[in-house]
């Protein structure tokens, strides 16, 4: 019998299959790596090791990836008509009635800080802010900082060479709050409608149901 050695940190996700027959749970060897003990045999053996819990860290992959084209989607996506209700002035002309939206701008901007971080919460502020004068902005916002992270990543892995294991995202810390930002952006902006909106729906509510603004 032999000792085979897998000088990585113990764990019992590490499995070891010699000519494709499990060798049990791994052994503490010199008091960090797995071992597992092989029975001797004739010729050339085949020894696969496998990380199984990377079969969970695929399917997050996976997971990730379809919630990122729905994400990409959104900003594409033609909006829902919502028709605000009317009520009409002394001088017949109509007026919106809308619920003030510091509450909920408020109530977004907290979830978004605990959430994602300050630098999230900023850019999803300044992006519902800004929209009523560059409606464009979610998808700037999108593209700009997604193209940021997706460039770096691969510049630095390509750059760097960096191992593919448990710990390769922890080289690119530095992309989560942009991540977020972005979230943080599509999720403001589809939550607190905007003032085109609203106009929108006013306009095309006095124009085909005027008895909306009967007194």
């Amino acid at each position: 019998p032999v000792w085979v050695t897998m000088r990585q940190s113990w764990n019992d996700g590490w499995t070891l299959a010699v000519d494709g027959v499990d060798a049990g749970p791994p052994v503490l060897v010199d008091g960090y790596a797995n071992g597992w003990v092989v029975a001797p045999g004739d010729g050339t053996r085949s020894l696969e090791f496998r990380w199984t819990p990377q079969r969970a860290v695929r399917i997050g992959l996976v997971v990730s990836v379809l919630f990122g084209l729905v994400i990409i989607g959104l900003p594409l996506i033609g909006r829902r008509d919502t028709t605000p209700l009317l009520v009409a002035a002394g001088d017949g002309s109509d007026h919106r009635v809308v619920p003030p939206p510091a509450g909920v701008l408020a109530g977004v901007a907290v979830v978004l800080l605990i959430a994602a971080g300050p630098l999230a919460t900023a850019v999803a502020l300044g992006a519902v802010l800004v929209r009523r004068r560059l409606p464009w902005i979610g998808v700037a916002v999108l593209l700009s900082l997604g193209t940021i992270v997706a460039t770096g990543i691969i510049g630095l892995h390509w750059r760097r060479s960096y191992s593919i294991g448990p710990d390769w995202p922890a080289h690119f810390g530095w992309a989560a709050p942009l991540t977020w930002a972005v979230v943080g952006t599509i999720v403001a902006l589809a939550l607190i409608p905007g003032d085109s909106r609203w106009q929108r729906g006013r306009r095309r509510t006095a124009r085909t149901d005027p008895t909306r603004c009967a007194p």
